[in-house]
C-alpha cells in the first residue's frame, strides 16, 4: 500500500513538473509560516541514535542523518515548502502530498507509540509529518472553499 501511496504522491509532483502552477518568488510571510519550516527543520535533522533509537542531538547529524532518503523526513520538507509559499502553489499537489503524508504520520504514530513502544522517540520524529500534513489539507481545502464562494 505504501508503494501505491508514494506513487501517487510521486505522481501529482510529475504533473506539477508539467504545469507550473507553483511560485517560488521570494516575497514577505507571516511569522506562523516560519514555525512550519522550524518542525521540517527537525524532521531533516533526525536527531536520532541509530543504536538505541532514542534523541541524539548531535549538530553532524543535519548532513549525516540519512533523511534524505526517508519519505516522512523529506515530505515533511516538501510540505513545508509548498506552505511556505501558499496560495502561490499547486493545490492539487499540497493536497495529495498532504493526505499521504498524514495516512503515513498517523501509521507510524500508530505503529511507534501504541505496539512499539521502545521507539517513541521515532514516534515523536513523526509528529512535524503530521502536523504540516494537517496544515497542508487545510490550507488545501480553505483556499477552494474560498475561491468557490
Amino acid at each position: 500500500m505504501n508503494v501505491a501511496l508514494f506513487v501517487l504522491v510521486s505522481a501529482s509532483w510529475f504533473w506539477d513538473v508539467v504545469a507550473r502552477r507553483n511560485d517560488f518568488s521570494p516575497r514577505r510571510q507571516p511569522g506562523w509560516k516560519y514555525c512550519i519550516l522550524g518542525l521540517a527543520f527537525i524532521a531533516f535533522w533526525l536527531p536520532i541514535n541509530p543504536i538505541n533509537k532514542g534523541p541524539h542531538f548531535d549538530p553532524a547529524l543535519i548532513l549525516t542523518s540519512g533523511s534524505s532518503l526517508t519519505f516522512c523526513a523529506m515530505t515533511t520538507v516538501f510540505l513545508a515548502i509548498l506552505i511556505y509559499y501558499f496560495p502561490n502553489v499547486n493545490l492539487t499537489t499540497l493536497r495529495v502530498t498532504s493526505f499521504v503524508g498524514l495516512l503515513i504520520g498517523l501509521g507510524n504514530l500508530w505503529l511507534e507509540f501504541l505496539y512499539l513502544p521502545a521507539l517513541w522517540w521515532v514516534g515523536v520524529l513523526h509528529l512535524p509529518l503530521v502536523v504540516i500534513a494537517i496544515v497542508g489539507l487545510i490550507l488545501s481545502w480553505r483556499q477552494v472553499l474560498w475561491i468557490s464562494t
